[in-house]
């Protein structure tokens, strides 16, 4: 029996420093039928040519002008071909090399339309260093509005869910789309989803959202994200309990 395929999508741009540990943690998975899909934002470094020599995985490259991480995300979903479809930014890796085999496995056994599992972010200048690891609880119909979220990164979904959906990634949404997708995906009764009990992805910290500002840019996309999904939420009461989950993360690592 043919194994059904799995899109991976890579996002990059001049991530020649960082993106050799990501081709080399998809080429290491267990699992055989993979496509990994590079949608490059017209890299000037040696990106390209790090992606030509060393994927091995049916690689599938665009290099072209972009409107940001999230409408490259939004074109590479649109080319995928696979059933399955993980984001794996050109600065991630994956956990471990059974990660693909593993989710596929639960997909197959739960009937699930989105699997959700855990990430570690690690220092920006080593995955060796660990800040902290993020492994989501169970997920309930209305848990968003009560605070829980679970990380992009290990964030894995059927293709049809997003063949059904008329919007992809809102990319006015500038460091919330993520979310938004998620929220709108999960709060969706239609949509199963199902808790994987590990850690997907490995993660460098440095990200827009991790600084006072990016922070505050936060609270206002991410409030314009309930909005568009008309979920009345006590904001005060919810980012306290966000943002109280983070810290306890920082201290559980």
């Amino acid at each position: 029996m043919m194994k059904e395929l799995v899109s991976i999508i890579t996002v990059s741009y001049n991530s020649a420093l960082t993106i050799r540990d990501t081709i080399d943690s998809v080429n290491n998975q267990k699992y055989s039928n993979i496509e990994h899909i590079f949608i490059d934002g017209k890299s000037s470094d040696s990106t390209l040519y790090l992606i030509n020599k060393f994927s091995e995985r049916n690689p599938v490259i665009i290099s072209e002008n972009d409107n940001g991480i999230y409408d490259a995300m939004n074109k590479g979903i649109k080319k995928c071909s696979g059933e399955f479809i993980f984001i794996l930014n050109s600065d991630d890796k994956f956990f471990n090399d059974e990660v693909v085999i593993k989710i596929v496995s639960l997909f197959s056994k739960s009937k699930a339309d989105v699997i959700y599992g855990g990430m570690i972010v690690s220092n920006s200048k080593s995955f060796d260093i660990i800040e902290r690891k993020w492994l989501p609880t169970e997920f309930k119909f209305n848990s968003y509005r009560n605070g829980w979220h679970t990380p992009h990164p290990g964030f894995v979904v059927r293709r049809k869910v997003y063949d059904n959906m008329k919007l992809l990634l809102h990319t006015d949404l500038m460091i919330a789309s993520d979310f938004e997708l998620m929220l709108r995906i999960m709060e969706n009764t239609e949509n199963k989803s199902v808790m994987y009990p590990d850690y997907v992805a490995i993660v460098k910290d440095g990200g827009v959202s991790s600084n006072i500002k990016g922070i505050f840019m936060g609270f206002n996309n991410i409030k314009k994200a309930f909005e568009r999904n008309k979920i009345k939420v006590n904001f005060l009461l919810y980012f306290s309990k966000r943002y109280f989950k983070k810290i306890i993360q920082k201290f559980k690592k």
